[in-house]
């Protein structure tokens, strides 16, 4: 029979229980910040309203799986100090290229998993208004843009995609408000969980010497489709002497849109490596095609275009090799047709046609 004095004694003993229990807790806490630091999701703190996914609302009239580019922007008011931390999150499917007042800021594209590419952008925006322009593109028609202004690391969005952002066609035709598929996640579309820190194109391209290649020549034909459909288009072949790892542009005829595939060699000797393509895709009203993918490069091939009007490419700086990553494989789906990110209502009634 236990008497009175032993029944503090019990009672330390569930206080140490609880207190060793308190110590796991917190250790766990802090492994899992370290893993989320380390990951970069505590980068991600969108007190408030976080970004939506956008896109073009016109696309679903468009026909069924047809190649899409253009344009949107969106102005915004910086106070008079700029923060020295702001800094810009973004994510594009498929390809985006960004710039700010004009300026080339970066550029990428969609990976399975990926993670969001970060700016240093305090060197680029001024006190007052200053005008945000993301130009987008993507061979099924179908994609998003994810973006996010944040002030410093962790802070609130700034400035986010969201509906208040206006498309604007290549051929400057009215613009109108973005589509908002909504906040991820949305379909495929997963909320970026990392970062990867992106140097600015005034840094890494050599945007100042373009190399513009020693010959632009018309091979042999592919004949495409069938029957009164059938068109023969020459693949175009640009060659530059030296090899160089590089950002690659194309002038195109801004009167027609254009949708043909891009083919790099590193090798006069040897044919192009065709299994890894880049599409292009351009717009009436658009006159230059540019690659977001930095690539080494002694010649470069193009089919499905009718003529080539020139072209040039610039070198991406050795310290920069965040702009040379490996393209996905492509992923077959219905008809052989890339499947879309995400499964909105409209893209049910879409691919169920199909």
């Amino acid at each position: 029979m236990l008497d009175s004095g032993s029944v503090p004694g019990l009672s330390t003993h569930r206080r140490n229980l609880v207190l060793a229990l308190a110590i796991l807790i917190a250790v766990a806490v802090l492994i899992g910040l370290s893993i989320s630091q380390s990951s970069g999701g505590d980068s991600q703190d969108f007190a408030g309203a976080a970004p939506d996914w956008i896109w073009d609302p016109e696309w679903p009239s468009m026909p069924a799986a047809r190649a899409h580019a253009f344009a949107v922007e969106r102005t915004v008011t910086v106070p008079a100090v700029v923060p020295a931390s702001a800094r810009l999150l973004i994510q594009a499917d498929e390809e985006y290229h960004l710039s700010i007042n004009g300026q080339w800021v970066g550029a990428g594209r969609y990976r399975d998993g990926t993670r969001w590419d970060a700016y240093p952008i305090s060197s680029l925006v001024r006190p007052g208004e200053n005008q945000l322009r993301v130009e987008l593109r993507s061979s099924r028609g179908v994609g998003g843009l994810l973006l996010c202004l944040q002030a410093e690391a962790g802070a609130p969005c700034w400035l986010r995609s969201n509906e208040l952002w206006k498309v604007v066609p290549a051929d400057r035709s009215p613009s109108r408000s973005a589509k908002a598929w909504g906040q991820a996640p949305v379909g495929k579309w997963p909320l970026p969980t990392g970062i990867l820190e992106r140097g600015l194109a005034s840094v890494c391209i050599d945007t100042a010497h373009p190399a513009t290649p020693r010959r632009i020549v018309a091979l042999d034909p592919l004949t495409r489709g069938e029957g009164e459909d059938e068109v023969s288009l020459p693949v175009w072949s640009l060659r530059w002497g030296p090899r160089a790892r590089a950002i690659l542009e194309l002038d195109l005829d801004p009167a027609v849109r254009h949708l043909g595939e891009l083919s790099f060699g590193h090798n006069r000797r040897l044919p192009v490596d065709r299994t890894s393509r880049e599409t292009v895709i351009t717009e009436p009203g658009q006159s230059t095609f540019r690659s977001v993918t930095g690539r080494e490069l002694r010649i470069a091939e193009v089919d499905g275009i009718a003529e080539v009007l020139g072209g040039r490419y610039y070198r991406v700086r050795d310290e920069c090799d965040d702009w040379m990553f490996e393209l996905p494989p492509p992923t077959e789906g219905l008809l052989g047709l890339p499947p879309p990110p995400s499964r909105t209502p409209v893209q049910d009634e879409l691919w169920g046609d199909l």
